[in-house]
């Protein structure tokens, strides 16, 4: 498969068949199996299935996310050979967006336009879904083609943490709409907007940004029910009762020694 004038081989798994299929990028088992149990938990309402996309830049990496998921049924796991560059950089405009998330959701992207999949979920393997019903209050609104759980503080489009997109509405859609096109656009983000050119309608549900420095404030917001979400740093979405539907813990703050911790708090949350 040619993704961004690059070549890769895609090992896909066997053929999916599902209304809505979530669609993980990972290197990091830890984090994936998170993701999936809080999608296994929450999200009763629809025909569903995970599609894995192993990204990892070791042959000990992925056999480490292959063994992470055994044992979990309607779980696929998709490979991508050779390891994608991590990092795409536009010197002239010091723009940095991740070239390895974009490459696995067109590699997914692509496949999926072949099965029977009316939805694909982007998302991130350090973000997930925290409240039962949270996909049917998202897609409550009609005649739209995307939905995204927060704002991309750099375009105001849905960002890739999260991001519901609608199969083929043309019948077929132009090669490498999730990859980066910066400085505009970061990952996935130029799938929606492709969308907007052709008049097909987006909607992106309220976030909040905890920091240390805003708890307080957050604290005294009428209509906002933030839970044990205010203990750490993280993006939340909430839903018209202003209770949280989905976390993204972000990435910058789970690649030290915090991310073992901050993945067994995000857990307790989450009742797994």
């Amino acid at each position: 498969m040619i993704i961004g004038g690059r070549t890769y081989e895609v090992a896909a798994p066997a053929a999916i068949q599902a209304s809505v299929v979530f669609v993980i990028p990972t290197m990091t088992p830890a984090l994936a199996t998170l993701a999936i149990d809080a999608v296994r938990r929450f999200t009763n309402e629809t025909d569903y299935h995970v599609l894995i996309v192993d990204t990892g830049a070791t042959m000990s990496r992925r056999q480490r996310v292959l063994s992470g998921m055994i044992g979990y049924s309607r779980v696929s796991v998709m490979t991508i050979t050779p390891p994608v560059q991590r990092w795409w950089r536009l010197e002239s405009r010091r723009s940095v967006g991740s070239l390895i998330n974009g490459v696995a959701l067109e590699a997914a992207r692509r496949w999926l336009a072949t099965q029977q999949v009316q939805w694909m979920f982007a998302m991130h393997d350090d973000a997930f879904p925290a409240k039962p019903g949270w996909l049917s209050w998202l897609m409550k609104q009609d005649g739209v083609d995307a939905f995204g759980v927060k704002r991309s503080e750099r375009n105001g489009l849905p960002h890739a943490s999260g991001v519901l997109f609608g199969m083929n509405p043309f019948g077929h859609m132009p090669d490498d709409l999730m990859l980066p096109r910066l400085p505009l656009f970061d990952v996935a983000e130029w799938a929606t907007a492709w969308r907007l050119t052709w008049g097909l309608r987006v909607f992106c549900a309220n976030s909040v940004s905890i920091r240390r420095d805003n708890v307080e404030l957050l604290a005294q917001t009428p209509g906002l029910r933030l839970g044990p979400w205010t203990e750490q740093d993280c993006d939340v979405s909430v839903d018209d009762d202003g209770e949280v539907f989905y976390v993204h813990l972000g990435g910058g703050t789970l690649n030290g020694r915090d991310m073992g911790p901050r993945i067994a708090w995000a857990r307790r949350n989450l009742g797994l």
